[in-house]
């Protein structure tokens, strides 16, 4: 392997994705340790040892391997490592991680928002990239590469879990966690109009199809209004007592805070990634929610017929790999070394995205 060849690190709360700079898809997946979740989460801890265990166990996967690429005993030392962040990450986060691949005297270290990532891995520089995490949702408008206009909110899909366990104890069910996890993961939809669907004699359709154990099937409620409830909470914060907004308005004030003339793109192009991109009917639900809300007067030119167009991954693609393609692509540019060192660089703002001197 060419030691200039980037480790792209896809770090996340729930797995971590390793790969080379260039590849379609990184060489291996593995699931975070309990310990660099709690620093994921609340990055004011001390994460050397979570982060040294997280990028160990990604090493010693890619060790195993055995594949020309990834030789047996695969050090950091002289390599060049970037990894992607949430849009949300504060200094200290940053910093711990920069300070960890320092010391094992890599090369270069860069790293980068998911949301542009995610966007490169659309084949687009300009949009609004919605990334529906297991953790928190961030939306970024981004303009020909550059961020224009974020938010952040907690409504994300473990929240559709919690509201899921919800609605089963207060029917006197309580599955495990990972009972939890398979049933969100495989029956539960979004309905495009919610009451409608309540009161239909057919909700629950979308279980159709999507054979489950016996045991599972015994939690739910018939008809299995949980379903379509629980995933609700991602619109309807009030249904777990949150005082949150719903995504809708997120994207809403997300397009409003941009710039004036962009705002028409960020509307016609609005880009799902991450795990919750593979809710059934988010992209419908999205489109009905957004064009009901009111924008100010000459905002952009909705009245030139600018519709809201929500972009959603084909059923072939995986939506929680986008930010680390976009890394692949990224690094694998032949001017992205000499971007690390330019003042005027996407990067200026990053005191890490350096060279070790």
């Amino acid at each position: 392997m060419d030691l200039h060849t980037f480790l792209v690190f896809d770090l996340g709360p729930t797995c971590l994705r390793l790969g080379l700079s260039g590849d379609e898809e990184p060489k291996t997946v593995v699931r975070t340790p309990s310990a660099f979740r709690d620093f994921f989460i609340d990055p004011k801890l001390n994460g050397a040892a979570a982060i040294h265990e997280a990028v160990t166990l990604a090493l010693e996967d890619l060790a195993s391997q055995k594949t020309q690429s990834f030789p047996n005993g695969l050090s950091l030392e002289g390599r060049s490592v970037f990894f992607s962040h949430p849009q949300d990450a504060s200094k200290s986060y940053l910093k711990q991680l920069c300070d960890y691949f320092w010391s094992k005297h890599v090369q270069y270290c860069a790293f980068m928002s998911k949301n542009p990532l995610a966007l490169y891995s659309f084949g687009r520089v300009s949009g609004l990239l919605v990334h529906i995490g297991d953790q928190s949702t961030s939306v970024a408008a981004i303009y020909e590469g550059h961020i224009t206009s974020t938010r952040c909110s907690p409504l994300a899909m473990h929240t559709v879990q919690r509201c899921l366990a919800k609605l089963l104890a207060d029917n006197g069910q309580n599955p495990s966690e990972e009972q939890l996890t398979t049933l969100k993961e495989t029956i539960c939809y979004l309905a495009t109009r919610f009451e409608t669907e309540y009161q239909s004699e057919d909700c629950g359709r979308m279980m159709v199809d999507k054979p489950l154990d016996s045991e599972l099937l015994a939690f739910l409620s018939y008809p299995p209004r949980e379903t379509f409830v629980a995933p609700e909470v991602l619109f309807k914060p009030s249904l777990l007592e949150l005082d949150e907004d719903g995504l809708h308005y997120v994207i809403h004030d997300t397009i409003n805070a941009a710039p004036l003339d962009t705002r028409k793109d960020m509307l016609g192009n609005i880009l799902l990634c991450g795990g919750g991109a593979r809710l059934p009917g988010i992209k419908e639900r999205l489109e009905l929610e957004i064009r009901s809300l009111q924008f100010p007067q000459g905002s952009y030119a909705v009245d030139a017929g600018v519709r809201c167009t929500v972009v959603n991954p084909k059923p072939s693609e995986q939506p929680e790999l986008f930010p680390w393609v976009g890394g692949s692509i990224l690094t694998s540019l032949s001017t992205f070394e000499r971007l690390l060192s330019r003042r005027d660089s996407q990067f200026s703002h990053n005191p890490f995205a350096k060279t070790q001197a």
